[in-house]
């Protein structure tokens, strides 16, 4: 089993052992978790989707607030994890706030993912914790903070994205540049020039198709 499929069937566990109550649903039966474990995205889409945000969406009132802050402070880092997740399904403003905390998290998966989720938040949340999370420790934080930073669209996010693109992990440069085609400052297209002699066969990719987007809506611009 892989590393993200493992990852994957610890948050279906976590969603079993922390809900009594759901035990019995179809949805979290031994045969779900053993589906999970084949499928991450299913794992994700399981724990926002078919927990939290179908009987847990409510962000506004006393008691649920309450219950969300449980579980995002909770011990368990694939709970954590699913939380960030179902915040980010939720797209609701009030998850913001709740975020924050996981974006600093100490484990690195849950950073990831609060990263991810902070990008589909509507209306779209301040860009400013993304800016630290693009400079996290961890690659993959990184590339979810490029991704978002693409995804909410706020100028203030082009200058972290552009450091990112010297960023020692490929995949990282890669994000960073396709993000940085989507909010298409000027002078993208210089900054973007040099990663077509990337050594990373993916980081080059990302350059020309990101190249690409930029110079067809400056063709498209044009008088």
């Amino acid at each position: 089993m892989t590393e993200k499929a493992l990852s994957s069937v610890l948050i279906a566990a976590a969603l079993l052992s922390a809900c009594g109550d759901w035990r019995e649903d179809r949805l979290l039966s031994a045969e779900f978790v053993y589906r999970v474990g084949r499928d991450p995205k299913l794992a994700r889409s399981a724990a926002s989707r078919s927990y939290f945000e179908r009987h847990r969406g409510d962000l506004t009132s006393r008691r649920a607030a309450s219950w969300w802050r449980s579980y995002t402070a909770s011990s368990s880092v694939p709970a954590r994890v699913a939380a960030a997740y179902a915040l980010g399904e939720a797209r609701r403003p009030q998850a913001a706030a709740l975020l924050r905390r996981l974006l600093l998290d100490p484990d690195g998966d849950v950073r990831r993912a609060a990263a991810e989720a902070w990008g589909k938040l509507e209306p779209r949340a301040p860009v400013e914790p993304l800016l630290g999370s693009s400079r996290d420790p961890d690659g993959w934080v990184r590339l979810a903070a490029c991704e978002s930073l693409g995804r909410v669209g706020d100028p203030k996010g082009v200058a972290a994205l552009r450091e990112r693109l010297a960023d020692p992990n490929g995949l990282v440069r890669a994000a960073a540049a396709g993000a940085l085609a989507k909010l298409q400052p000027e002078g993208a297209e210089v900054d973007l020039a040099p990663l077509l002699d990337d050594p990373n066969g993916a980081v080059r990719l990302a350059a020309a198709q990101a190249l690409q987007r930029l110079r067809g809506h400056n063709t498209g611009s044009s008088p």
